[in-house]
């Protein structure tokens, strides 16, 4: 069977070992079993012989690794129109990976079983080329420090890792981060402890319970 290959030439070239744009072509192993077609070649490299190759012209344009969405909030038990449309935006918007939250408005919320898991990905299995990861659940800063430390142990215990949200909810009152711009404005403020003393507590946590954490 002859390989099928993609070759883009001319693109501007974003990656993390590279400080700049660099100019090349990238050549993309069209799959036949697997949904996502693998990168085989960036920059400068020899095409392969015997293949079918199909050439598209870049002219100029750039090309980066895809971004990733740790937090999306997609009201995890919303129809599955919902949960397609805003999956279909991200991956247009240059997403390649979705972490989805639980909503922790709708009803029955967390993810917490392989039934409700494969319930959701299920809704969003018609949007190809983005992966979906559903978190199973997540502390918003209600959690106390006593629960939120068995939470962390079984995390441990599971191999998991938590995600965090750092807010001190008593001194969330706010609508604007503590500075002179909100002392123009007269708008409450939220003092950068807010978030400090969630961190403070979150790391000292994890370094007791050596849980994986992570915090946004």
């Amino acid at each position: 069977m002859i390989d099928c290959y993609q070759l883009i030439k001319n693109v501007k070239i974003i990656d993390s070992p590279h400080p700049s744009a660099r100019h090349g072509n990238i050549l993309i192993k069209k799959q036949t079993q697997a949904k996502i077609d693998k990168i085989v070649g960036v920059g400068d490299f020899s095409l392969p012989t015997n293949s079918k190759i199909t050439l598209t012209k870049a002219d100029g344009a750039f090309t980066c690794p895809g971004f990733i969405d740790l937090r999306a909030h997609l009201c995890a038990k919303g129809a599955k129109k919902d949960v397609s449309a805003v999956l279909e935006a991200s991956k247009r918007g240059g997403y390649s990976l979705s972490i989805i939250c639980p909503d922790e408005k709708a009803d029955n919320a967390p993810i917490d079983n392989g039934v409700t898991r494969l319930d959701f990905l299920s809704r969003a299995s018609d949007i190809q080329n983005i992966s979906k990861r559903p978190l199973g659940v997540y502390d918003d800063g209600s959690l106390n420090a006593a629960a939120l430390q068995d939470v962390m142990r079984y995390c441990k215990e599971q191999n998991l890792t938590l995600f965090l949200k750092c807010e001190e909810h008593s001194m969330s009152g706010g609508v604007m981060n503590e500075g002179e711009r909100a002392r123009q404005m007269k708008a409450p403020m939220i003092s950068p402890l807010c978030e400090e003393l969630a961190l403070a507590k979150y790391l000292l946590l994890a370094k007791n319970t050596v849980c994986k954490i992570h915090v946004q």
